[in-house]
């Protein structure tokens, strides 16, 4: 169930469109409001799905699917790293 905070911008959006279709564009009372219906609860959509903890999100991810957490790869050490670069020949013909 969503937050006051959630409701309050849904319907903030939603009437703040169907004002705006009714009274500036004069749009038909049904359509301009029926729109802004649709955007409210998109927008309520919207802020449903934004956590205030965005933990939240990976550990309902990790619990959904625990066959495929797997622990970080480890980078290489910097010895390995280096043997492991190509380099490139920066010797430039001197044209003698």
């Amino acid at each position: 169930m969503p937050d006051l905070r959630a409701f309050v911008i849904a319907v903030g959006v939603g009437g703040g469109v169907g004002g705006y279709l009714t009274f500036w564009w004069h749009w038909p009372l049904a359509i301009a409001w029926g729109i802004g219906l649709v955007l409210g609860g998109l927008v309520l959509v919207g802020t449903m799905s934004v956590a205030r903890d965005p933990g939240i999100a990976d550990r309902a991810w990790r619990a959904a699917a625990p066959d495929l957490v797997a622990p970080p790869a480890v980078p290489p050490a910097e010895a390995e790293a280096e043997a492991a670069t190509p380099t490139r020949s920066r010797d430039l013909p001197s044209g003698d």
